[in-house]
């Protein structure tokens, strides 16, 4: 190791137990300094660093992201620094494409792909993916006293590199967080969220917690969309496309009642969308939904198809995620490709759980398909709505059932009819 390190990795924690073993030995020896700041861990925290001989500092939690962040890089001594949370991995192999990385430039920052799983097996071949986030976070950037992070939550180095004309650049390595797998997901969005609503309440907020307040607040309230307009306007840059998108998504989501004001129609942001990005996924949206209601299968098909393929990469999308998934299941069985059907049946079930109209469809398949091994399983535990489904449906349901499992399994066929003609 040179006299000056090359990258100083820097992270704060609170009670992360869970996560601080594996982070500690990944990155102890791929990175030159290790920069650990506890803000108030009551778990085995401190146990495990002290087993592992690694130090961390105290900073007392103040309800201020920036202000912890800032301390830990104030301790850094290397040329580069890495802020990463301790939920989040690097592979080795990744490690050593920075180093060489880093060692070929002198001023810039860099924002890798920050990808949110939605599982801990982060080394898989295929993960899980919950979310991915291009050019929004940048993780590494020069050891200068004037680079510090900026606002209490979701906090940003970004104004003061470009106070200092420092441009960042964005690079194919991946950073996979685990900080939304499994059951932390809502733990993490209810801290998130009371955070955000006392910084929104302060106030006009900036535009960036608005854009991140409304992902963990979408709703119909009116005043939702307010906040949601009145920060597209003010936004500049990439971000206020974003927000564009978002009034874009809540008026096709929430549809208004006719305004005299013209900033509350959708004309008016599909026109301000498209004087940012006539490409953006927003209007494949739309483009898919007309092609449905007009019954054209194969426009439709293509255009869920392009909005499928970025759905984890745009947030204001997601929310139209299972209305994707459904129709594209619909579509694909409709032009025979059953298996991509069942695949795509399978996603919306493992996301949003249980659904009587995708049970039908997936009963039905594998009926088409003889996999009766399937429909004797899934009978098993259908959805407890079954009698939500419209009576043709509900009739041809019972008609497999009665057919296929009921000589098979009457216990289950009884549980599904009983579902069906629940009042």
């Amino acid at each position: 190791m040179s006299s000056t390190p090359l990258i100083s990795l820097c992270a704060i924690f609170k009670d992360e137990e869970r996560f601080l073993p594996e982070f500690i030995d990944l990155f102890k020896d791929s990175c030159d300094e290790l920069i650990l700041v506890d803000t108030g861990s009551r778990d085995d925290s401190l146990k495990i660093l002290a087993e592992k001989q690694v130090k961390a500092e105290n900073f007392p939690w103040v309800d201020d992201f920036s202000a912890a962040r800032n301390f830990a890089i104030s301790l850094a001594t290397g040329k580069w620094i890495l802020v990463l949370d301790i939920d989040e991995r690097i592979l080795p192999e990744d490690m050593l494409r920075l180093r060489a990385l880093l060692q070929s430039h002198d001023l810039n920052a860099f924002s890798p792909t920050c990808i949110s799983l939605r599982d801990f097996n982060w080394r898989a071949s295929k993960p899980r993916i919950h979310s991915i986030n291009r050019n929004m976070f940048v993780r590494v950037f020069p050891n200068h006293p004037e680079i510090r992070f900026e606002k209490p939550i979701h906090e940003s180095i970004v104004p003061s590199l470009e106070r200092l004309g420092i441009s960042t650049i964005s690079i194919e390595i991946p950073v996979y967080h685990l900080g939304y797998a499994g059951e932390l997901y809502q733990q993490k969005v209810l801290r998130n969220k009371n955070l955000l609503e006392d910084a929104v309440k302060s106030g006009s907020p900036d535009p960036t917690l608005v854009y991140y307040y409304v992902q963990t607040n979408w709703n119909s309230d009116q005043r939702t969309f307010n906040l949601l307009k009145d920060s597209a306007l003010a936004a500049t840059g990439k971000l206020r496309q974003y927000l564009v998108e978002f009034c874009l998504a809540w008026l096709m989501e929430f549809p208004m009642q006719k305004s005299s004001n013209p900033v509350d129609s959708l004309t008016y942001w599909e026109e301000e969308l498209a004087r940012l990005d006539k490409e953006s996924p927003m209007f494949w949206l739309q483009k898919a939904r007309l092609a449905w209601v007009n019954h054209k299968q194969t426009e439709a098909l293509f255009w869920y198809e392009k909005v499928r393929a970025l759905v984890t990469e745009m947030v204001s999308i997601q929310y139209f995620r299972p209305e994707v998934l459904y129709n594209l299941g619909f579509l694909y069985a409709c032009v025979s490709q059953y298996e991509k059907a069942l695949e795509t049946y399978e996603e919306f079930t493992d996301l949003f759980g249980a659904d009587p109209h995708v049970f039908h469809q997936t009963i039905k398949l594998y009926a088409i398909t003889g996999q009766l091994e399937e429909i004797l399983k899934n009978a098993k535990s259908p959805p407890r709505d079954l009698y939500k489904l419209p009576p043709e449906k509900k009739i041809e349901l019972s008609k497999i059932l009665e057919h296929v499992v009921k000589p098979t399994d009457p216990e289950a066929c009884s549980l599904c009819i009983d579902l069906l003609e629940k009042s």
